[in-house]
C-alpha cells in the first residue's frame, strides 16, 4: 500500500522563500516518503525551484511543479488586494493526478513542529469534501451574517485542508466554489466561499493542526466568548502544535516580528539560511514596503494608514457592501500612485 503524503501548496515568486521553509519543516518532523505539489505563477524562477527541489530532495522527498496557464482565470474578477492567485486552490483537483485521491493543502505561511502524519490518517467518509479547523478570528457574528452561515455552524480555516478529490472532483465543487466567489460581496473571498459550498460538511481538524498564531499572542482573557466551546482544543494546540499557522498580517519573515523564532530555525537550516529578510509591511490589508512608497515619507504613509484600516475594519462590521467598495477603490488608487505592485 502507498503511503505517500500528498501536499500541495499555490504560491508566486514573493511566497517562494516562505513556502521553501515550510516545506523544510515538514521535511524534518514527518516522516516520508511526501510528495509535494506547487501549484506556482509563472513569475516563479527557475532559482527558485531549484532551491526548493534542494530543500525537498534533501530528505529522500520530491516535489512537482504546476505552472498555471493564466488564461484560465484571466476572465475571472479580481477582489480588492487578493490576486487571481487566489483561484489556484480550486485548480488542485483538475491539476493533481487522477490517482491522488487525496491532498494536504497547505498556505505558504504556515510551520510544521511535529509529525503530519496523524493529519494525513484521519478518517474521512466518501460524501465528506474536506477536514478544515475552526477559524480563530471569524466565528463571530458579522462574518456569519456576511455569509449567511447559520451561528449554530462553525466558521472554517481554509489555510489547511485535507481534501478528498475524489469528492471535489465528482461534485465540481471547485466551480462551484468560484461561482460562489463571483457572485457574492465575500471579504474573506475565498475562504467565504469555501465555508458556504461546503461548511456543512466539513469534518472538523483538531486545532493543533491550524494553530492559528492568534491563539498564541492573545491573553485568554482577551479571547471571545463564542469560543468558549473550543477553550480546551486551543490551550491544547498552544501547548502542543503541530502546524503553526502565521495568519497575522506582520509575518515570521518580516524583520523584527514578534512570533518569528520557530519559523527563524528552519529558515536555518533550509537553502534560504543567509537570505535577508525584507522590511516590515504596514499593519493591515495594503502591502507598501515602506522603503518602496513614493511622493510621501513613511511616516505620513503609517500616520494616514492606521486609522484608516481601523475606520474600514469598523465600517465592515455595519456595512459590508460599502466596505467592499471602498477597499476596490482605494486598492485601484495605490495601484495608480505606484504604491503597490
Amino acid at each position: 500500500m502507498d503511503n505517500t503524503i500528498h501536499i500541495a501548496f499555490c504560491f508566486d515568486q514573493n511566497y517562494s522563500m516562505p513556502c521553501g521553509v515550510s516545506m523544510t519543516s515538514i521535511c524534518e518532523n514527518t516522516p516520508g516518503p511526501i510528495c509535494f505539489h506547487a501549484l506556482i505563477a509563472g513569475n516563479v524562477t527557475e532559482d527558485a525551484k531549484e532551491m526548493i527541489g534542494k530543500a525537498v530532495s534533501t530528505h529522500g522527498n520530491q516535489v512537482v511543479f504546476y505552472e498555471i496557464d493564466e488564461k484560465k482565470i484571466e476572465n475571472l474578477s479580481e477582489f480588492m488586494y487578493f490576486s487571481k492567485s487566489v483561484y489556484y486552490r480550486f485548480m488542485i483537483p483538475e491539476l493533481l493526478p487522477e490517482d491522488v485521491t487525496r491532498v494536504l493543502y497547505l498556505d505558504s505561511d504556515v510551520l510544521c513542529v511535529k509529525s503530519l502524519r496523524p493529519l494525513w490518517e484521519i478518517e474521512m467518509d466518501d460524501g465528506v469534501p474536506a477536514a478544515m479547523a475552526y477559524d480563530s478570528g471569524c466565528s463571530n457574528v458579522k462574518f456569519h451574517n456576511r455569509t449567511g452561515i447559520p451561528l449554530t455552524r462553525p466558521y472554517y480555516n481554509n489555510g489547511v485542508i485535507l481534501m478528498n478529490l475524489t469528492c471535489w472532483r465528482k461534485e465540481e465543487i471547485a466551480m462551484k466554489c468560484i461561482k460562489s466567489m463571483e457572485e457574492n460581496h465575500f471579504v474573506l473571498v475565498d475562504q467565504d466561499a469555501m465555508n458556504v459550498v461546503i461548511g456543512e460538511r466539513v469534518k472538523s481538524m483538531p486545532l493543533q493542526f491550524n494553530c492559528q498564531i492568534r491563539f498564541m499572542i492573545t491573553p485568554e482573557d482577551d479571547w471571545m466568548l463564542e469560543k468558549d466551546k473550543y477553550f480546551d482544543q486551543i490551550r491544547e494546540a498552544i501547548n502542543d502544535p503541530a502546524l503553526i499557522h502565521y495568519t497575522e498580517s506582520v509575518k515570521p519573515w518580516h524583520q523584527n516580528c514578534q512570533f518569528a523564532k520557530d519559523w527563524l530555525k528552519y529558515k536555518a537550516i533550509s537553502p534560504w539560511k543567509k537570505t535577508p529578510l525584507p522590511q516590515n509591511m504596514i499593519k493591515g490589508s495594503f502591502h507598501l514596503f515602506l522603503e518602496e512608497v513614493k511622493d510621501f515619507d513613511a511616516a505620513a504613509v503609517e500616520a494616514i494608514a492606521f486609522p484608516m484600516l481601523s475606520f474600514t475594519s469598523r465600517l465592515s462590521l455595519r456595512h459590508p457592501r460599502i466596505y467592499v467598495l471602498l477597499r476596490k477603490t482605494l486598492w485601484y488608487l495605490a495601484r495608480r500612485k505606484g504604491l503597490v505592485e
